[in-house]
């Protein structure tokens, strides 16, 4: 068994940027005394806040409100700033004005953490290639959740094995609502609309009409649906035709079968390899698995997973395997400190790697940026304990406006609707409560909220 553990472009075959990248680290030369230290502190603040969370009331409502701030910090990583409570209101489409470039980014990070914590531990991380994971985790036709009712999102979910439900969704109406099941149906007709629009589009592009005319057979049966189900004309696809004879452009099979046309050169770079850089990634991992065993502890135990984590993410930093989505590599490893049972929900690493000064996380020698990546686990967690706390006092102070009020009151429902979710509406209380518009705002007034909006309608309220 080899124990080499590569860091840097050298494990590639190809030249570094910097000599320190050359450099190669075993298990038994790696730092132990220096990371010790750093790496005990993360593994008890992450095991304090696992325990906390477990036996927590305000579970859900934590879950819901740390996929926010991490969102926001991960922009803020990469030098760009949104503001908290604008990306809860552009999710809830509440907010004012045309949304910037970084407000969407946000939210496209914030249904990437969505999708990932509401399926199983480890489910990002089961893809063997690069295709497939990037379709199934950035899908917008999957598990997309943009509506006030998502913000449960990863309540139902951290452990899960599927995505949620729409009626599992907070603020949505029963099932048994004959409007929320036409509603769900409309939901469902539009998105099987535009996936079948998507595959005509692929087919009148070029990605699939030429192979399917050299062979005889129609741009419909050439090209693969998505989801693997036949066309409307009930013939099967003809997927081995189209692998067998690639369109001219260039288009090949991605991991889902479905064709992947050549990218501009002028927006890519073409020499950027993601399949490999990815696959390396991979194998960086499995390596680093397989070598478990702490040395100074004779080998009896495997590698802890901390250590792992920040390994996995000082080689995807150092990788940068997909040219779009950096901040992919900081979810992916969140899942494997998930997967490892860390942490009972998804771990929101970019708001502790904000605590952590740049010249710490990039510097050039490996060993400090992985004590700085194992300080960054640690402020991630006792910044959860802290903003656990302050939620669970909120809590306690609403609760306070329970006293001398009749069994049959709808208050406690919604104070426990406000530690679910970051933002409340009129609309979302009168749908779960079942009580009337007048009614819902009269106890949202009751209870004294912050309103976010700012403006005299379409208000809405809640605790960030």
């Amino acid at each position: 068994m080899a124990e080499t553990f590569p860091f840097g472009p050298s494990f590639l075959g190809r030249p570094a940027a910097h000599p320190w990248e050359d450099a190669h680290l075993t298990l038994k030369t790696l730092p132990w005394a220096q990371l010790a230290g750093p790496m005990a502190a993360a593994e008890q603040a992450l095991a304090r806040l696992d325990e906390r969370l477990r036996h927590s009331p305000i579970r859900m409502g934590w879950i819901a409100r740390q996929h926010f701030a991490d969102a926001a910090a991960s922009l803020w990583l990469a030098g760009d700033l949104v503001h908290t409570e604008d990306l809860v209101l552009r999710d809830a489409d509440l907010g004012v004005g045309i949304p910037t470039l970084e407000l969407n980014q946000a939210c496209a990070i914030l249904r990437t953490r969505r999708r990932i914590a509401a399926h199983a531990p480890g489910w990002s991380l089961s893809a063997q290639s690069l295709p497939t994971a990037a379709a199934d985790i950035l899908s917008p036709l999957a598990g997309d959740t943009k509506s006030p009712g998502s913000f449960s999102g990863a309540g139902r979910g951290e452990g899960s094995d599927g995505p949620i439900a729409d009626d599992q969704k907070l603020g949505s109406p029963p099932s048994d609502d004959p409007d929320a099941r036409a509603e769900q149906e409309l939901l469902a007709a539009m998105q099987l609309a535009d996936a079948a629009m998507a595959r005509s589009a692929r087919v009148l592009a070029g990605s699939g009409g030429e192979a399917a005319s050299r062979d005889g057979t129609s741009p419909q049966c050439a090209a693969p649906p998505l989801g693997g189900a036949p066309p409307l004309g009930g013939a099967p696809p003809r997927v081995e035709s189209q692998a067998a004879a690639p369109s001219r452009t260039g288009a090949r099979s991605s991991g889902a079968g479905r064709p992947r046309r050549e990218r501009n050169p002028l927006i890519y770079d073409p020499d950027w390899n993601e399949e490999r850089d990815f696959a390396t990634w991979r194998q960086v991992i499995a390596s680093a698995e397989s070598l478990g065993g702490v040395p100074p502890l004779g080998g009896a135990l495997p590698l802890p997973p901390t250590l792992l984590a920040v390994i996995a993410l000082d080689t995807w930093e150092t990788l940068q395997p997909l040219q779009r989505q950096p901040w992919l590599g900081r979810l992916l490893v969140a899942d494997l400190l998930r997967q490892r049972g860390k942490l009972c929900a998804l771990p929101g690493l970019s708001s502790g790697l904000k605590a952590i000064a740049w010249e710490r996380r990039r510097a050039k020698d490996p060993t400090t940026r992985l004590i700085a990546g194992l300080e960054g686990i640690a402020a991630m967690a006792q910044a959860g304990l802290k903003e656990h706390e302050r939620w669970m006092t909120a809590h306690e102070v609403l609760k306070l406006k329970l006293k001398a009020r009749r069994a049959t009151s709808h208050l406690p429902d919604l104070i426990d609707l406000v530690m679910r979710s970051p933002l409340i509406t009129t609309a979302v209380v009168t749908k779960t409560l079942k009580i009337s518009s007048r009614s819902a705002q009269a106890l949202i007034t009751e209870l004294g909220l912050r309103e976010l909006t700012g403006r005299g309608r379409y208000r809405a309220w809640g605790i960030l």
